[in-house]
């Protein structure tokens, strides 16, 4: 039984009593069980808001696994990214680095036949 689910069943045991104390016209008992289901229901939306931090830190790690996985197939030279084994889906290279460290994104670069220098078309920098 998940988190989710056991608060859910703590609130309706809490039903249950609670219609137990209004038949019995316990106005305390009342009140006390309307505060414990108001912290039920809250811990329940902290369990939501928690899940779903989770679920985009896993998100964030893999990716970041990712890009140091493919870091590590990688090689400089004449200020560009060239790897140093395949990496699938991608060419050959050489790779804007850049482009690589700012966003995880592999961009080919091109050398400029006149000035020998490398460009990048997504960042135009290089």
């Amino acid at each position: 039984m998940g988190a989710l689910d056991s608060v859910n069943a703590i609130i309706n045991g809490m039903k249950k009593v609670r219609e137990v104390a209004q038949r019995i016209h316990d106005a305390e008992l009342q009140s006390a069980l309307a505060d414990l289901m108001m912290s039920s229901a809250d811990l329940k939306m902290e369990i939501v808001n928690l899940k779903s931090e989770n679920v985009e830190l896993r998100e964030e790690n893999s990716a970041l696994k990712k890009k140091a996985d493919i870091r590590a197939k990688m090689r400089v030279e004449d200020r560009v990214l060239f790897p140093t084994e395949e990496i699938p889906g991608y060419g050959s290279g050489p790779f804007c680095p850049i482009c690589f460290e700012k966003d995880g994104h592999l961009i080919t670069a091109i050398k400029n036949p006149n000035t020998g220098r490398w460009f990048c078309r997504n960042c135009e920098i290089l």
